[in-house]
């Protein structure tokens, strides 16, 4: 039995490979004095999918199923799944056809037992994890069974669910990879049908690290607006413009979608807001290239201009490269317009905020205290002296690097500025061809 519905998600489609193939040689396993699991827990945070791929485990195991959905009192569920187990219900009780019956059936009951929010289940009151963890561990003893436990996190969880012979072994659903979300992406433009103008590459880096949910709702919301826009289709398939695809996703982004339409276009006001978001961009894939997935400046609802430019990679060097990404738009600014505009005050924040965590919790310039998590202010006054006066100095340097980078790289600069000012959003291949035509680089 394969798992190749739950898209996106290798890593949890073979440990499901390996538990099913556990759980279905269980006998064999037995017979030589070798345990194997008796359930697992699903964890990742909410909306990526844990009840599916629970749902779908669950269906390829072929056993009858009880869903502990943590709705009802606990008290309610936990004897319905006590009846479950035993397959002593009020009806069967009441029924003279099955108190004469005699006869056991042929084969053992084979069951399953889902445990939904067990997280949520054991929070609510301490004793419900352990009441649960003796049920469990008694119907093991009696009855041919499986658990399987999903959750957020492992938060109030007790270790006696987690322990061995119970959900010892946890599965972790993390956000997709950009891999994944290309997966993802191929499957769902096959199943529907669909045809885009955008690259596969240029969608999958707008909808980075995003769930199988998200990036279907996306798909549907560019579906139905082209089927309304009265798009041709394109070889049997239902056609999806640049425009409406980059709609899509921009309108959950700034999480407003028709903010500023009635206002007139500020030619002066959106460059200047365009070489804001320029000086992150530049930086960006200055300091790590291809770290930039897409760029946005739109009019907003107040008339004014905003915009933002999404990383799509992890940063390799966390101890330098966020502050000085964060003063490059202020350094950009500067470098066109000689003064700097109020859309800075957050990233220098941010640049403060990112230094002095590398001062105070890391331990830049030696300058930490033993305990972890530090704040500046239970510093000694000597120690509060020396950390703020190396926050200033690495502060300047930042400073310095974001308006050296800018610079230097001023064609690059302008040239996405004006880019971005015209048509509103960059994808990251016309990032790349940009950047491909205007880095400079000097050689190491």
């Amino acid at each position: 039995m394969s798992f190749e519905n739950i898209i996106g998600y290798k890593n949890v489609r073979n440990r499901f490979d390996s538990f099913l193939s556990q759980l279905n040689d269980r006998e064999k396993f037995a017979s030589r004095g070798i345990t194997v699991p008796n359930g697992f827990l699903l964890t990742g945070v909410e909306g990526l999918g844990k009840e599916f791929m629970a749902g779908v485990f669950a269906e390829a195991t072929g056993r009858e199923g009880f869903l502990f959905s943590g709705r009802n009192s606990f008290g309610d569920e936990l004897n319905g799944m006590i009846s479950f187990i035993t397959g002593e219900t009020d009806e069967e009780e009441a029924s003279e056809e099955n108190a004469d019956r005699k006869e056991a059936p042929a084969d053992p009951r084979k069951m399953l037992v889902v445990f939904h929010d067990l997280g949520e289940i054991c929070r609510e009151n301490e004793e419900y994890g352990k009441k649960l963890a003796e049920v469990m561990e008694g119907a093991l003893t009696d009855y041919d069974i499986y658990f399987i436990g999903i959750a957020d996190d492992t938060d109030g969880i007790p270790s006696c669910i987690t322990a061995p012979g119970l959900l010892e072994h946890t599965v972790r659903v993390l956000r997709p990879s950009f891999e994944a979300v290309t997966e993802i992406i191929e499957h769902l433009t096959e199943k529907k049908s669909l045809s885009f103008e955008l690259t596969t590459l240029d969608m999958a880096k707008m909808l980075h690290r995003q769930t199988y949910a998200c990036i279907e709702s996306v798909l549907d919301e560019a579906a139905v607006k082209a089927t309304y826009s009265g798009t041709p289709e394109k070889d049997g398939k239902l056609f999806i413009s640049r425009d409406i695809f980059v709609g899509c996703v921009l309108s959950r982004e700034y999480e407003d979608e028709n903010a500023g339409h009635d206002h007139a276009r500020n030619e002066a006001d959106i460059l200047r807001t365009a070489y804001h978001e320029a000086g992150h961009l530049v930086a960006g894939e200055f300091l790590q290239p291809g770290i930039i997935g897409y760029a946005s400046v739109r009019l907003n609802g107040d008339g004014g201009y905003e915009g933002f430019v999404s990383r799509c990679n992890d940063w390799d060097d966390n101890s330098v490269n966020p502050a000085v990404l964060s003063l490059a738009a202020k350094a950009a600014v500067e470098l066109k317009y000689g003064k700097d505009v109020r859309g800075s005050i957050s990233d220098v924040s941010k640049a403060i905020d990112n230094v002095k965590y590398d001062v105070i919790d890391e331990g830049l310039e030696g300058l930490s205290l033993v305990s972890p998590y530090n704040d500046i202010n239970k510093s000694s006054e000597h120690l509060k002296e020396r950390q703020e006066e190396a926050i200033a100095r690495l502060m300047e340097e930042r400073q310095r690097t974001a308006r050296c980078i800018v610079s230097e790289q001023q064609e690059l600069l302008d040239a996405v500025a004006s880019e971005l000012a015209k048509k509103g959003c960059l994808l990251y291949s016309e990032i790349q061809e940009l950047v491909k035509k205007h880095m400079k680089r000097k050689d190491a």
